[in-house]
């Protein structure tokens, strides 16, 4: 298992954990992103990372992307 900031390729993951507080993982799970969501890595930079899903583009940092494993 990999954390979402250190990916190498750009392409489709599953998320498997996301190691965070509640209040952070309720406002991620609004964007979409939960445990078992595809989700589509188009860029990386230093480790902030921006990742499709449902149809939306959306941008992590490089804290929050550490916390989500795939």
């Amino acid at each position: 298992m990999i954390s979402l900031a250190d990916v190498s390729k750009y392409g489709l993951y599953t998320i498997k954990w996301i190691l965070c507080d509640y209040i952070s993982r309720d406002f991620i799970a609004d964007m979409g992103i939960v445990q078992g969501a595809d989700v589509d890595v188009v860029s990386s930079f230093f480790g902030n990372v921006i990742v499709g899903i449902n149809g939306k583009q959306v941008a992590l940092s490089k804290d929050v992307a550490d916390r989500i494993k795939v």
